[in-house]
Parts: C-alpha cells; structure tokens; sequence
C-alpha cells in the first residue's frame, strides 16, 4: 500500500517533494508562505517555481527530480 501524504511527513525513508505551482492570488494569501515553511519543517523538500510561467515549474521540477534520484540512491527518477 503506498504511504499517504501525512504518513510521509516527518518520515525519513519516504522522501517527499513539494513543488507548489498556484496563481499569484493564492501564492499571495497570508497562509500560504507559513503552510510552506510548515511542511519543510516536517521534512519535505520544496522547490519554488521562481515564477508563474511554465518554463519556470519545469526548472523547479527538474530540480526536484534529481534531489529525488539522488535521496533514493539512483541515478534516475525514483520508481513507484
């Protein structure tokens, strides 16, 4: 079965990546930034798009992808 999100949080044999890619309303409400730096607190690994566009999320995930490959020990993406 595999781990849910929360089960993950705090875990360090399940890495978790965060990659949050909203619109400039929700990335500017007063929660938002908190609620990142809670989830990294609990361990996850977050990436921030530097901006709104799609070149930037794809940089992010690339980023994101080999901080996975590299936490799990392989040279590619992680395996499902």
């Amino acid at each position: 079965m595999p781990a849910r999100i929360n089960e993950a949080l705090g875990s360090p044999s399940i890495p978790l990546a965060l990659i949050p890619w909203v619109n400039p309303s929700l990335s500017g409400h007063p929660a938002y930034r908190p609620s990142l730096l809670r989830l990294e607190a609990a361990g996850t690994y977050a990436v921030m798009p530097e901006s709104h566009d799609r070149a930037a999320f794809d940089d992010a995930l690339s980023v994101t992808s080999s901080w996975l490959a590299a936490t799990a020990g392989t040279t590619g993406p992680p395996v499902a």
